[in-house]
């Protein structure tokens, strides 16, 4: 039995642990791309630098 919920989980672009994001506390979204984190940690330091953790080139931030 597969189970649906893991299906959803995606990795904390910082940290890498797996988040549901259905659940996630903490997210951070970059133009149609959110990202999910497992701590306020995790989404203060993507906050600082996001072009460290995201794709940059297919998700431009906006300067």
């Amino acid at each position: 039995m597969i189970d649906k919920e893991k299906i959803l989980d995606t990795p904390d672009p910082v940290c890498g642990l797996k988040i549901n994001p259905q659940k996630a506390k903490f997210s951070s979204k970059i133009g149609e791309q959110s990202y999910y984190f497992c701590s306020g940690e995790c989404k203060k330091k993507f906050d600082l630098d996001p072009h460290k953790y995201s794709n940059s080139n297919e998700y431009p931030l906006d300067e």
